[in-house]
């Protein structure tokens, strides 16, 4: 018990599995399912909301959902959070998250309806008053929907994060489409998008699970208390602001330089390594990373399995960089078109862009896991310096490839700054133990593949099918020959290694230890 009330209902299913190896599993699992499901249900909602709503409403709903994101930059979530960091079997303070939670969104709340009050008073901008009011709505309620959710991250209880997730997206999508075909473009957008989501989250809180804050939550919040999560939190905030920061000028200079046709190719490359490995390593992380925290009690434990997180990440990062420097057109073509065949200069810098931030983000996870605050914020400032040098290159050349190059050359330094600091919080050796058994078989499989995949024919399905199995094997071979014991590692903690192992006639080291 939290000591604030519970019912059995919080132990019902689904449950949050015993151990924490299994937890992960079953929530690698779920976060994988729930992907699936959520980009498929979008998509096809995407394809109907395109045909029914007009421009106009998109761009009534586009202006006020960008203001939203401003205002949740500094939201309750950020500071939330914080109850992942607790170690070991403390836990955290959850109505005072609760209080600050209240107030924090109401606050927000009262500062877009203000905002829709200046809107009304201004005739170009009074459409957007009755949608930045809806927006204020869902800000004041927000805050049991963040509670929960990270409840369930801290429990590892995916399945029911999910479940919920799943429900929230049903709900907001069938009202989003529903209130579309009624004529309420703008109006549906934002209550599907900012309204909607926290309500199953909320109700499972407080009306299924009937969680209760402690008595007096109701006065003036314990600031000193209180002052891990807002230091936290600040640091989350500040984040936040120098991400949309540098949006912000990346989207001012962009288009007086290379013209939004360039924009559009760049956009194209770089979500063919962000929807493919960068989202992998991501749903890794997702998964993962709650978990980290709660092993600090255990120095030894911490490092093995911070170890352990960081040569996973790269073991897709890595490969799934090196197959698109080689192979990427080919992997274009067949999802994009021959219409998009501009953009294959583009694929490779934009893949080893990716890959730095994918990197970073590696070291980044480590360091906060370890509440290394002022470590992360220097990170995100040297992220935005090292910024700068492909703006002035775009500024410059005004090409759209010299530009993506700069950008890869200029995340190397947050990139090794990041596993740099990250180094001590990880095993001894790490360095050759990680860094070497997932790069040497990428960089192998992608030369190659580099020699024969112009032998692979012309028609774009055939040849990435080819390119694929040829990359595959020559990495596995690589993999299993030279690092066998890293593959072993990896087998003997995945479920369904020990199929793994069998196939690749590994010989097991002994039951692994529950991490």
């Amino acid at each position: 018990m939290r000591g604030e009330t519970l019912t059995q209902a919080e132990r019902e299913a689904p449950a949050a599995p015993k151990t924490l190896r299994s937890a992960l599993a079953v929530g690698l699992f779920w976060n994988a399912s729930y992907q699936v499901f959520s980009t498929l249900l979008q998509f096809g909602a995407m394809l109907v909301l395109v045909r029914v709503i007009p421009p106009v409403e998109y761009g009534r709903a586009a202006s006020v959902v960008a203001f939203l994101k401003v205002l949740n930059s500094a939201s309750c979530a950020r500071f939330m959070s914080q109850g992942l960091q607790v170690p070991g079997e403390e836990e955290p303070d959850w109505t005072a998250h609760w209080q600050v939670g209240l107030v924090l969104q109401l606050v927000l709340g009262l500062v877009c309806l203000l905002a829709a009050a200046g809107a009304w008073s201004l005739p170009e901008y009074r459409a957007l008053s009755p949608l930045l009011a809806l927006g204020a709505v869902g800000l004041c309620i927000d805050a049991p929907a963040q509670l929960n959710l990270v409840m369930l991250q801290r429990d590892l209880n995916f399945a029911r994060l999910r479940l919920l997730a799943a429900c929230a997206t049903l709900l907001a999508t069938g009202t989003t489409l529903g209130l579309a075909f009624l004529g309420l473009g703008a109006f549906a957008l934002v209550l599907g998008g900012n309204v909607l989501l926290s309500i199953p989250f909320g109700i499972d809180l407080l009306v299924v699970r009937r969680w209760r804050p402690k008595s007096g939550w109701f006065r003036k919040p314990n600031w000193r208390a209180y002052r891990p999560a807002l230091a936290f939190g600040g640091q989350q905030v500040l984040s936040g602001f120098l991400q949309a920061g540098q949006a912000a000028v990346t989207a001012g200079v962009l288009p007086s330089a290379l013209g939004f046709y360039a924009i559009g190719l760049i956009n194209r490359a770089d979500g063919l390594f962000s929807s493919t490995a960068l989202r992998i390593s991501g749903l890794i992380s997702e998964t993962v990373y709650p978990a980290l925290p709660k092993l600090l009690d255990d120095e030894e434990r911490f490092r093995r399995a911070a170890g352990l997180f960081v040569k996973l990440l790269l073991l897709v990062l890595f490969p799934g960089a090196a197959f698109l420097v080689v192979a990427g057109s080919d992997l274009s073509r067949v999802l994009y078109g021959a219409r998009w065949i501009a953009a294959d200069p583009l694929l490779g810098p934009a893949a080893l862009a990716g890959l730095a931030l994918g990197l970073t983000a590696a070291g980044y996870r480590v360091l906060l896991a370890r509440s290394h605050l002022r470590a992360c914020l220097g990170l995100d400032f040297l992220k935005a310096l090292c910024l700068l040098p492909a703006l002035c290159g775009v500024l410059w050349w005004r090409e759209a490839e010299p530009y993506l190059w700069l950008l890869a050359l200029g995340g190397l330094p947050p990139a090794w700054a990041a596993l740099r600091m990250a180094s001590p919080s990880l095993a001894p050796g790490w360095l050759q133990g990680t860094l070497v058994p997932t790069l040497l078989p990428a960089a192998t499989a992608a030369a190659v593949l580099a020699v024969v995949v112009d032998d692979l024919g012309h028609d774009p399905f055939l040849r990435l099918g080819g390119a694929v199995c040829i990359y595959c094997a020559v990495w596995l071979i690589v993999l299993r020959t030279l690092f066998a014991s890293t593959l072993r590692e990896l087998c003997s903690r995945a479920p369904g290694g020990s199929l793994v192992q069998r196939a690749l006639f590994l010989r097991g080291s002994g039951e692994a230890d529950a991490h």
